[in-house]
C-alpha cells in the first residue's frame, strides 16, 4: 500500500491546535521522575567560550529506543485521563519527518507503528539503513562537532564544568496537539527554561560568513528549528554561533515569525502534508488486523508505503 506523493493536492489550510502540556517526566542516571528537576534554566553564556572542553568526559547519548519508548507509554498512563482522546500516541522526532517531507524530499524515513489499548497506536521512532551507516561511520571530528550541541546546552544553563555532561539527562514535556482532525500526546525533549517561565530551544550553527551559507542556513536550518518547536508550542529558538570550535555569538528567533524569513518555506502545505498522511495511516490501520506496522518513505520514489512490521512478526514466531 503506498501513499504517492506527486499525486498529493495540498488542502487550502489545516488547522494546528496550540499545543498544551499536560505533564512530564526528568531523566536523570537512567531514572524516570515524574517532575521537572531536569528541566534547566537558561542563562546567556559569557562570550567568546569553548565549544570542545570537557569532550574526553563526555557521556553521549544511549540509543536504547526500548527504554525510551516505555518511559514514553508510562508517563501516557500516568496522565491518562489527559491523553486518553489521543489517536497516536509519539515522540516529537516521528512528526518532525513528517512536517519536513516536503520541503527536505530527499531525507528518508522510518516510522514503526504499534497498537495499543482504547484504538490508540503508538508511532515508534526507527532508524533507516543509511541513518545507522551514518552513525557506524562518524569520524572523530563528526562526533566532536554533535558534542558542541551539548556542550552549548551546558553553557547556557549553568552546568556544573566539574561534572561530565550526560547527554542522557532530560526533562520531557508530554503535550496534547491536535493537527487536523488528529489527536495526538506528543513526548519532546525540553531544553530549558527561561525566568519568566518561557520553554526555549537552543542549537548552534557555524558563523554564516557568505551570502550562500546565509541562504543555506534560513532555507533548511531554521526550517527544521522551526518544525521541532512549532510542534510543541516552544515559542524562542537561541542559535550560538560558531567558529572552528568557540562560541562568537548569540541570536534569538521568536518560533511563529520564523517562516517569514525564507520565501521557499509552505508551512501550511507541511501541515497540510501531514494532515493527509496521517488520515491516510488511519485509513490503513482501520482496514488491517494486525498489531505492528511500518510506515517508510523512499525518496527515489517519492512514495510513502504501509506493511506489516516483518521484525514484530519474527518475534511472535520464535515466540
Amino acid at each position: 500500500m503506498h501513499f504517492d506523493i506527486a499525486a498529493y493536492r495540498a488542502a487550502a489550510k489545516t488547522p494546528y491546535a496550540r499545543p498544551v502540556e499536560v505533564g512530564g517526566f526528568s531523566r536523570i542516571d537512567g531514572e524516570q521522575h515524574f517532575d521537572k528537576r531536569a528541566l534547566r534554566r537558561y542563562r546567556a553564556p559569557k562570550l567568546p567560550n569553548s565549544l570542545s572542553s570537557g569532550y574526553n568526559d563526555f557521556v553521549p547519548k544511549r540509543d536504547d529506543k526500548a527504554k525510551a519508548e516505555q518511559c514514553l507509554l508510562a508517563a501516557v498512563e500516568r496522565y491518562a485521563e489527559q491523553t486518553s482522546r489521543a489517536h497516536f500516541v509519539t515522540y516529537r522526532n516521528n512528526l518532525n519527518k513528517l512536517l519536513a517531507t516536503l520541503h527536505c524530499p530527499n531525507d528518508d524515513w522510518c516510522i514503526g507503528v504499534k497498537r495499543l489499548a482504547d484504538q490508540r497506536w503508538l508511532l515508534r521512532v526507527r532508524d533507516t539503513p543509511r541513518r545507522r551507516d551514518e552513525e557506524r561511520s562518524q569520524s572523530d571530528a563528526q562526533r566532536l562537532m554533535s558534542y558542541f550541541g551539548y556542550r552549548f546546552e551546558a553553557l547556557c544553563t549553568g552546568h556544573d564544568p566539574a561534572k561530565a555532561i550526560d547527554a542522557n539527562d532530560e526533562y520531557v514535556g508530554l503535550f496534547n496537539c491536535k493537527l487536523g482532525d488528529h489527536r495526538l500526546a506528543v513526548a519532546a525533549e525540553i531544553d530549558c527554561v527561561d525566568d519568566a517561565g518561557t520553554y526555549v530551544e537552543l542549537k548552534t550553527n557555524k558563523l554564516l560568513a557568505s551570502k550562500r551559507l546565509v541562504g543555506t542556513f534560513e532555507r533548511f536550518k531554521l526550517f527544521k528549528f522551526w518544525v521541532q518547536s512549532y510542534l510543541v508550542g516552544v515559542p524562542r529558538i537561541v542559535v550560538g554561533f560558531r567558529d572552528e570550535d568557540e562560541l562568537r555569538k548569540l541570536q534569538s528567533f521568536e518560533t511563529l515569525e520564523l517562516p517569514g524569513l525564507a520565501a521557499s518555506w509552505r508551512p501550511q502545505a507541511c501541515l497540510g502534508f501531514a494532515d493527509a498522511v496521517l488520515g491516510w495511516i488511519r485509513a490503513a490501520l482501520d482496514a488491517a488486523d494486525g498489531d505492528a506496522y511500518v510506515v517508510t518513505y523512499d525518496p527515489e520514489a517519492r512514495a510513502i508505503s504501509f506493511a506489516q512490521d516483518a521484525d514484530s512478526t519474527k518475534r511472535r514466531r520464535r515466540g
